[in-house]
């Protein structure tokens, strides 16, 4: 099905009491927690939508108001229609061992990009100029 349109929004969620972090303290009055929401729009409704939420404290005040649902890890897909799916994702790791296992799920593919940026000729480049990127972990 084609979409009419994408829309993007997003929020913030501001920190309650201060928050301990590895990376140091997240004081109160603050920035714990983002979402951003990207839907698939048609007829006017939402065909399909992504959303994240990224965050180091789930006592936030969220400023649209809405309480978001904030999971203790991983990912969740849920599927809604005719053969409805609800399927969660999460990591195997102690709340205590997320500071070193969490950068590289971020971090592993955009650093084993930097070798094929160095060589690659002056000007913007995207994903398609780029041969696939297999990480290196570890």
């Amino acid at each position: 099905m084609p979409l009419d349109s994408v829309e993007v929004r997003g929020g913030l969620g501001i920190a309650r009491k201060d928050t301990p972090i590895a990376a140091g303290m997240v004081r109160a009055g603050t920035v714990a927690a983002m979402r951003t929401i990207v839907s698939g729009m048609r007829g006017g409704k939402p065909l399909l939508s992504f959303t994240a939420n990224w965050y180091v404290s789930s006592q936030v005040d969220t400023d649209d108001g809405a309480v978001w649902d904030f999971r203790e890890s991983g990912w969740r897909l849920l599927v809604r229609g005719d053969v409805p799916l609800d399927v969660s994702i999460t990591y195997p790791v102690a709340p205590e061992d997320y500071a070193q296992m969490t950068p590289g799920l971020t971090a592993h593919i955009p650093l084993n990009t930097v070798p094929y940026i160095c060589e690659a000729p002056a000007g913007i480049r995207t994903s398609v100029d780029l041969p696939r990127i297999i990480p290196k972990l570890g």
